[in-house]
């Protein structure tokens, strides 16, 4: 990681969060609309697709760019660990759980 300033980071965690939020609120409508199993999975991939890109910034702290790491990739194994099961799945009841403890993470992080 290169040296930047204060204000370069300050910058690069606000786009972070400003991604995580619209991939939180995505993530929520999606997946709390009932019989939408199919556009939650999208959702999560796109979610996950929104945080990869916003983690890549290089003047993003580690600590931010490990977490929306950490979170789209729980995003990920959602997605595939969702096909085929339904509630009650144990696999998928850990995945579900793994995703909100990622995403509490950020809540944390981008909260102040």
């Amino acid at each position: 990681m290169g040296s930047y300033t204060v204000a370069q980071q300050a910058d690069a965690k606000k786009r972070l969060c400003s991604s995580y939020e619209l991939a939180a609120y995505s993530e929520h409508v999606e997946t709390n609309t009932p019989n939408n199993v199919a556009l939650a999975r999208l959702s999560a991939t796109n979610d996950a697709v929104i945080l990869e890109t916003a983690a890549t910034d290089p003047a993003l702290d580690v600590q931010y760019r490990d977490a929306a790491r950490a979170l789209a990739l729980a995003y990920q194994n959602l997605v595939a660990v969702s096909t085929g099961r339904g509630e009650g799945d144990p696999e998928l009841e850990a995945a579900i759980a793994d995703a909100n403890a990622k995403d509490r993470v950020l809540i944390d992080l981008c909260g102040d």
